[in-house]
């Protein structure tokens, strides 16, 4: 059976759902936004629903997660506008640090 073809959805259709079925002791992930379709497509069974573009984007995704995934909800980390900065200069001093690398310099 060949890749299933759809039309991509629009942005105020667009959902993702992570939910847990306590019957069959299950997490279950639907998503039709493809960032996300791209980002759970690891976790879902080979079993699971997948529907693309025509141009071969993963557009929808519904199935089972493995049992070897798991689910972490967490609060999104508030940083202070000093935090903000020291984290930017870390990131420009690694990003200069592999650039010389690359390069072949030390």
């Amino acid at each position: 059976m060949g890749k299933q073809v759809i039309e991509p959805f629009a942005l105020d259709d667009q959902e993702t759902s992570i939910y847990y079925d306590r019957v069959s002791d299950e997490w279950r992930i639907y998503s039709n936004v493809p960032r996300d379709c791209r980002k759970f497509s690891k976790a879902v069974d080979e079993n699971a629903v997948r529907k693309y573009s025509e141009a071969g984007t993963l557009l929808l995704l519904d199935g089972k997660m493995k049992k070897d995934w798991y689910v972490i909800v967490k609060e999104h980390r508030k940083l202070t506008e000093k935090q903000r900065q020291e984290a930017a200069a870390r990131l420009a001093r690694y990003r200069l640090y592999e650039s010389t690398k690359e390069s072949g310099g030390d």
